[in-house]
């Protein structure tokens, strides 16, 4: 169901946090954890926390390996519902959230931008929405995007009710916010790559 953000209630106390996504298969990655992949000599776990860290008090990892997030000072939740695809992950966080709405971003984004994301906190405090999604010239972004705890009985009710489990057509079923995103905007582009396999990598140099 999509709204449009700036004619909709506010939702002045509301709190986010961040949950950061690495708990997939990573086949196309040849298993390996996308949140430990080197980007300009850097792991994209730790570039992303250091644009996360400044914008959110409290942040926590979804993984079905926490052990490879020992060195991490956060909070590390399996999926209590696995094999289900990101779909299981935004029902992890926000099941196991003490806050009102989650931020919620795959691992495999290296080049998060804080602007960006201050730009959706500000439309959630704006809206009644219960999803804050980006929409970059008509391309979603449901993995950089914020979840109200509210949706937890439509996600279980879905969950259970649709093999498919595909979060683009749980969006249809919410009340869900896409926010504009100029795609031929150069910083645009780079705070919405993703890096699925390692050609991927290749091709950013």
């Amino acid at each position: 169901m999509k709204c449009y953000v700036w004619h909709l209630s506010k939702n002045n106390n509301m709190q986010t946090e961040c949950v950061i996504l690495a708990g997939g298969r990573n086949s196309r990655y040849g298993g390996k954890n996308k949140a430990f992949v080197e980007v300009e000599a850097r792991r994209i776990i730790d570039r992303n926390l250091e644009v996360l860290s400044p914008v959110f008090p409290h942040i926590r990892i979804i993984s079905n390996s926490p052990e490879l997030f020992q060195q991490y000072p956060y909070e590390v939740h399996e999926d209590i519902i696995k094999g289900i695809g990101p779909v299981g992950g935004i029902h992890t966080a926000l099941k196991t959230s003490a806050y009102d709405a989650c931020f919620i971003v795959s691992c495999d984004m290296p080049f998060l931008d804080e602007t960006i994301i201050r730009k959706l906190l500000e439309q959630n405090v704006r809206s009644a929405c219960r999803a804050i999604v980006p929409d970059v010239s008509g391309k979603l972004e449901p993995m950089h995007a914020i979840y109200h705890k509210s949706i937890l009985p439509d996600m279980e009710v879905y969950i259970a009710m649709d093999t498919k489990r595909s979060v683009y057509a749980f969006l249809e079923k919410i009340e869900t916010c896409y926010v504009a995103f100029d795609g031929q905007d150069k910083p645009v582009q780079r705070a919405f790559i993703n890096i699925n396999r390692p050609s991927d990598l290749e091709q950013l140099f």
